[in-house]
């Protein structure tokens, strides 16, 4: 599969095999920012366009959230108005149009799946197993969710990725045969949410640290920095 994260200023891009292995990455940047509307619609275009020639040049699906950007736009405001103003130009319905557009026009399916916990499962089980920033990792557990592979959570004590170089240790919740998966991912979910501001505020407060490296755009699951890993080359040859 191909599986697609939808971030604030790029695109997080993964391809599969048939087991929900990685086998390449692609970060498509896509920074909206004070962009006129034709230079938004422009940009997107073309980034939609790189996406669908992967899947052209794969022979494979794309993969996609489906997700209610409203709902989750209007949790984010709640949690700190930062996130709101950052998401104010972030045309995501654009993205979505474009792609299924695209993707149809050259006869590619382009699939939707349910959205749940899909950053946090990436970050938790991928990011340092594979290598992958937290955008990449929740791409590639976009599109496992479609292969239907599990999404057990692991045991012990782990160390999860802060998405800026660093990490947080937490032990995980054991497994409750009683209770549906997700409720145990919603427990973590809940937990690591605490562990991060913790440590976002410490790394702040800390004289050491430069100022700018603030928590503020740190907490989102939508947004965050660019990955610095830009391969899949072989992709788009």
């Amino acid at each position: 599969m191909i599986g697609v994260d939808i971030n604030k200023d790029h695109l997080a891009v993964v391809e599969t095999d048939r087991f929900g292995n990685p086998i390449q990455t692609l970060t498509i940047p896509l920074n909206l920012d004070n962009k006129t509307s034709h230079q938004t619609k422009a940009l997107i275009g073309d980034a939609a366009a790189q996406v669908i020639q992967i899947c052209e040049s794969t022979r494979k699906p794309l993969i996609i959230e489906d997700l209610d950007f409203q709902k989750k736009k209007a949790d984010l405001r709640q949690r700190r108005t930062s996130y709101a103003r950052m998401l104010s130009s972030f045309a995501y319905q654009a993205i979505l149009t474009h792609l299924k557009g695209r993707g149809a026009s050259r006869g590619i399916q382009v699939h939707n799946v349910n959205p749940a916990f899909t950053s946090l499962i990436g970050r938790v089980k991928f990011a340092e197993r594979y290598g992958l920033s937290v955008h990449h990792a929740a791409a590639l557990a976009i599109g496992r969710r479609y292969l239907g592979v599990s999404e057990r959570m692991p045991q012990g004590q782990r160390n999860i990725s802060d998405g800026k170089g660093g990490h947080v240790t937490l032990d995980l919740p054991v497994r409750n045969r009683s209770k549906h998966v997700w409720h145990q991912w919603g427990q973590l979910n809940r937990k690591l949410s605490a562990a991060l501001t913790a440590h976002f505020r410490a790394v702040h407060t800390d004289p050491r640290v430069h100022q700018n490296d603030s928590c503020d755009s740190m907490l989102s699951d939508l947004v965050g920095e660019t990955p610095a890993r830009e391969s899949l080359t072989r992709l788009l040859c």
